[in-house]
């Protein structure tokens, strides 16, 4: 573990790094004892006063064929750091035939500009974070099976209890508006209910929403002849993020 005094024009700061257990804090610069830490292995802050806030970490997990949920996913985990959260961005893994991709050339330039830049998801990263944002397309207004198959390996994790109450997020895309994406929200959300997660949905909780069309469920993209997200999408992904993060922050303090 390690132990730093920052001093600053708010007074001395005591900062913890490492895994928290029994250790005896002492007292606090300017006198009093500092609260005992959190032992769940967080990385903790001390405060003068004595308030100790969790670090939130975010694991975007996500599938993308052609690229527009990559960038949806990238605006969610700038908006997450945005607020001093630690953040992995993680694709699942591709399933289908490359024949499949090959019929498509968007979806396969979009496999070959991501393989060796966009990590692949792992249970580790489930069990390492304390918030979760998943994002899919949609597929007959359903979750694509692609990151349906990486939940699907989360029994030992459910089971053990690792998504309790931990705040949880999702995003989409379709060709058109009524495409299916509050259905894929929706059911993405089934999972976090199973999970004993805390849904976090934007709701109408920022004017930027509504300039992105207003989907209270999560941000969402029709994107019609096939062009990426626009500004106003992006910039309600990036609130997401960033709410996400805030929430996740609550509850952990």
């Amino acid at each position: 573990m390690t132990v730093r005094v920052n001093r600053g024009r708010r007074g001395p700061r005591v900062t913890a790094e490492g895994t928290a257990g029994a250790e005896s804090w002492g007292v606090r610069p300017g006198g009093g004892p500092l609260r005992a830490p959190r032992r769940d292995g967080r990385r903790i802050t001390v405060e003068r006063a004595g308030e100790a806030r969790v670090s939130v970490r975010v694991a975007v997990i996500y599938y993308s064929a052609t690229g527009n949920v990559h960038q949806l996913a990238q605006a969610v985990a700038k908006g997450a750091e945005s607020r001093d959260a630690e953040v992995r961005l993680r694709r699942v893994p591709e399933l289908a035939p490359d024949t499949a991709i090959d019929a498509n050339p968007a979806w396969r330039a979009h496999v070959d500009a991501t393989k060796d830049t966009v990590r692949e998801a792992t249970l580790a990263d489930l069990e390492w974070a304390t918030a979760y944002a998943f994002g899919t397309p949609t597929r007959f207004g359903n979750v694509t099976s692609q990151l349906k198959q990486f939940i699907d390996q989360t029994g030992v994790q459910w089971q053990a209890g690792v998504f309790h109450n931990k705040p949880a997020t999702s995003f989409t895309s379709a060709m058109n508006a009524h495409g299916g994406l509050e259905s894929t929200l929706l059911s993405l959300n089934n999972v976090f209910y199973h999970w004993g997660c805390v849904i976090v949905a934007p709701g109408y909780t920022d004017p930027v929403l509504f300039a992105a069309g207003g989907n209270p469920y999560g941000t969402s993209w029709a994107s019609g002849g096939g062009e990426g997200p626009d500004r106003a999408t992006l910039d309600a992904a990036h609130y997401q993020g960033r709410h996400l993060a805030d929430i996740a922050t609550r509850l952990a303090g």
